[in-house]
């Protein structure tokens, strides 16, 4: 019979991105997000992620078509009304 106490070693490696993430792109201190519950820094990632992705869109919607095609993100057709 196993006791258990502490992580695995693959779930350390999950625990630590999700610090690393508060850390580095929110400015929470590693005491405080070591330290934070479970849900709440779940919660925080998912708002930060939503937040990326917002933000990223905006980037394409005031970018010019060149640097959409710079950025992969070009329309290959155009639009079935300016067809002819």
């Amino acid at each position: 019979m196993s006791a258990f106490f502490g992580l695995k070693e693959e779930d350390k490696e999950i625990y630590w991105e999700q610090i690393f993430l508060l850390i580095y792109y929110c400015g929470i201190s590693y005491t405080d997000a070591y330290n934070m519950p479970v849900p709440m820094r779940i919660w925080f990632i998912r708002r930060l992620q939503r937040e990326l992705a917002q933000s990223e869109g905006d980037d394409m919607r005031n970018a010019s078509p060149e640097m959409r095609t710079y950025m992969g993100s070009q329309h290959p057709h155009a639009p079935k009304k300016l067809k002819r």
